[in-house]
């Protein structure tokens, strides 16, 4: 969609529409029953560069989801070593599978609101804006 702005837009709405709109797994997304955590982060970093009100609704909706399904405070019971689950991102609400791939999409979801930094700052010595 690289330049293409109506690939751009369709690919966009393809991936709203692929979210969930109401619970109780508001902003999941819709590919499985049981919505997986880096499914959804996925849609999320592949729209939080785009401008449109509806689809920073859906992020915002997406990002909640997944910042409710961190392993953090109660949310680390009994069958999980705290020492290793500890800030995780299960695979799923119900399934404590705890996939580093899964959390690494999860923790990119959540901070992509930022700006990237830039090779040309990088490559020149300055300090990249973020």
């Amino acid at each position: 969609a690289r330049g293409d702005l109506r690939v751009r837009e369709r690919a966009a709405r393809a991936l709203v529409a692929g979210l969930r709109t109401h619970t109780p797994y508001r902003g999941a997304g819709t590919i499985t029953a049981i919505p997986e955590v880096a499914l959804t982060a996925l849609a999320v970093e592949a729209l939080s560069r785009h401008p449109a009100p509806w689809s920073r609704a859906a992020v915002t909706h997406a990002r909640s989801f997944i910042a409710r399904t961190q392993l953090v405070g109660d949310r680390v019971y009994g069958a999980l070593d705290p020492s290793t689950s500890w800030g995780a991102f299960p695979t799923s609400p119900v399934v404590d599978w705890l996939l580093c791939d899964a959390t690494a999409h999860a923790v990119l979801a959540l901070g992509t609101s930022r700006r990237p930094r830039t090779r040309t700052a990088c490559a020149s010595g300055e300090r990249p804006e973020v």
